[in-house]
């Protein structure tokens, strides 16, 4: 049966503070505040387990913090495969307004040694066989290199499983050499990827750059500009549907999920790259990631412009 496995090397304990205006330099008050487990694997995993799949979640965890960590993969019946390292898991903050825009405080995080990627590595070559997708999410923890990426996604493939990946800078340049499946980055994240500054007219071009040298499928998120996906079945933009903005934070992590439940039910492209999208709209309504009702989803789905684009721009 298919199934996924994400890996999430450098988790976080989500500090989420909710106020009208972020004014630097002063006192700001707190609305609402939260704290949750997360990381974009993690939250990749949320996402599907509450869509009602089954998932087993993997990286590394600090062993001194690990409580909500295991509380929440207990909640979502996940399989807890993750490798223990020595110290505690980081705490970012995270700082909404309520124009949607959210500022990152992220602390430094725990440093894993050698032995502990080599555990790893182990891991997955028992865990990963040809009904295996792992979703590699999120950013390096210190003294793990960029090399690394390449190393993951090499074992998967040795043990006949498919690789998404969502991370950028160093580690995104590092993954396209080690040729995923599939690599999600947004817009930005994609521009520092290939060197120029990227526009609706450049960015087919662009991507085929990328897709023909290595990367067999290529999404990239666009904020209110929905998503373009370039592969094997051609060229499409989905434009999300028209929602009130909440928290953006989560909603890149949600459209993954989305990706990753068209493979699992194996949906023609169309569906799956809607389903996607109808979901990261559904993400940005809200704090956290939450999965819409199924009448709901139905709803927003509708809502989703589906569309192909010219080949080659």
């Amino acid at each position: 049966m298919r199934h996924v496995i994400t890996v999430t090397l450098n988790p976080a304990l989500d500090q989420t503070g909710n106020l009208q205006i972020l004014k630097p330099g002063a006192v700001n008050l707190i609305e609402r505040a939260s704290l949750r487990p997360a990381g974009k694997g993690i939250n990749v995993a949320c996402v599907l387990a509450q869509l009602g799949q089954s998932v087993i979640v993997t990286g590394f965890l600090g062993s001194d913090n690990d409580n909500d960590f295991v509380e929440l993969f207990k909640q979502w019946k996940m399989t807890d495969a993750f490798v223990r390292v020595p110290g505690n898991t980081r705490v970012n903050v995270k700082l909404a307004e309520s124009n949607g825009r959210v500022t990152d405080v992220n602390f430094p995080s725990f440093e894993v040694a050698k032995a502990y990627q080599k555990e790893l590595i182990e891991q997955l070559t028992e865990l990963v066989n040809d009904n295996s997708l792992v979703v590699i999410a999120g950013s390096l923890p210190r003294g793990v290199d960029p090399g690394y990426i390449q190393q993951l996604i090499g074992t998967v493939k040795a043990n006949g499983g498919k690789v998404y990946v969502d991370t950028s800078g160093a580690a995104l340049k590092a993954a396209v050499l080690a040729e995923p499946d599939l690599l999600k980055p947004n817009i930005d994240e994609f521009a520092e990827l290939v060197g120029e500054s990227v526009s609706k007219t450049n960015l087919p071009a662009l991507v085929n750059s990328v897709c023909d040298s290595s990367v067999q499928t290529l999404v990239v998120s666009a904020g209110r500009d929905g998503l373009y996906s370039f592969g094997p079945f051609g060229q499409h933009q989905c434009l999300p549907p028209k929602v009130e903005i909440e928290s953006t934070v989560g909603a890149g992590d949600t459209l993954v999920a989305g990706l990753s439940l068209g493979w699992l039910t194996d949906s023609s492209t169309e569906k799956c790259l809607i389903r996607a999208s109808a979901l990261a709209a559904w993400a940005v309504t809200q704090h956290g990631v939450d999965v819409p009702s199924a009448q709901k989803l139905e709803q927003l789905m509708a809502e989703v412009e589906f569309k192909a684009l010219e080949q080659g721009g």
